[in-house]
């Protein structure tokens, strides 16, 4: 069986453009949505690694919580850390954003050094990704 890999993503172009290449190694799962992927990183699956965009669209409820989407990748890693630190599911945070905006707002959680790292969205390539993902699950899932 393969490892599983989430990807939350809004952008369907962006995943479509991935999917292909990460499905010759993973069963990839794609959501697109924030409450979706809470939901489904809340239940008993069990993923290798989460791909999530920074920036997506959020409902009205959420939207201060994720400065108006545009921290909505980070909010859900915070909803989701103490399942991350305990499982040491590594994740991929791809932006468009500053990488430096992106790592300051990661500093307050918990999590280990390098468990979640930023990547810029238009430098990622479906090769590139698939690498990525390969390192940090070599890295991260024992």
């Amino acid at each position: 069986m393969k490892p599983k890999v989430l990807f939350v993503d809004n952008e369907r172009w962006y995943v479509a453009r991935h999917i292909d290449r990460l499905e010759e190694e993973y069963e990839v799962v794609f959501l697109h949505n924030v409450s979706e992927a809470v939901e489904a990183l809340q239940s008993c699956d069990i993923y290798s690694c989460l791909v999530v965009d920074v920036m997506m669209p959020v409902s009205s409820e959420c939207a201060a919580r994720t400065n108006d989407g545009l921290d909505t990748g980070i909010w859900l890693i915070k909803q989701v850390e103490d399942k991350l630190a305990e499982s040491s599911v590594p994740v991929i945070l791809l932006t468009n954003r500053l990488h430096s905006d992106v790592l300051k707002c990661l500093e307050p959680f918990g999590l280990p050094e390098g468990q979640v790292i930023v990547k810029a969205k238009d430098e990622t390539n479906p090769k590139r990704l698939l690498e990525l993902v390969r390192e940090q699950i070599n890295r991260w899932i024992r």
